[in-house]
């Protein structure tokens, strides 16, 4: 089943965020498998990432790379939510 994944650390600037973006494409995770969607919204300082992914343990492979990034670029990796999905339409 599909899960959501929200992400909002306190203090989450543009700079952080893009800077993450790109070590992540750096480290072969730009496009992983699994996930449907990813946006990024909010001003900077109070961003936040909301992720659709085909199933929880996809998203679990993700965090593998992801958390030692966040820590690289000073991001608190604070716990994310995270949920199933019940429905989405598109358009």
């Amino acid at each position: 089943m599909q899960v959501l994944y929200r992400f909002a650390p306190p203090g989450f600037t543009y700079e952080q965020y893009d800077k993450i973006v790109q070590l992540m494409d750096d480290a072969g995770w730009g496009s992983p498998e699994g996930r449907r969607y990813h946006v990024c919204y909010g001003e900077s300082g109070a961003l936040q990432v909301v992720d659709v992914w085909d199933s929880e343990q996809h998203l679990r492979a993700f965090y593998e790379a992801l958390f030692p990034i966040l820590h690289k670029v000073g991001v608190e990796a604070t716990e994310p939510f995270y949920g199933q999905v019940h429905n989405i339409i598109e358009g």
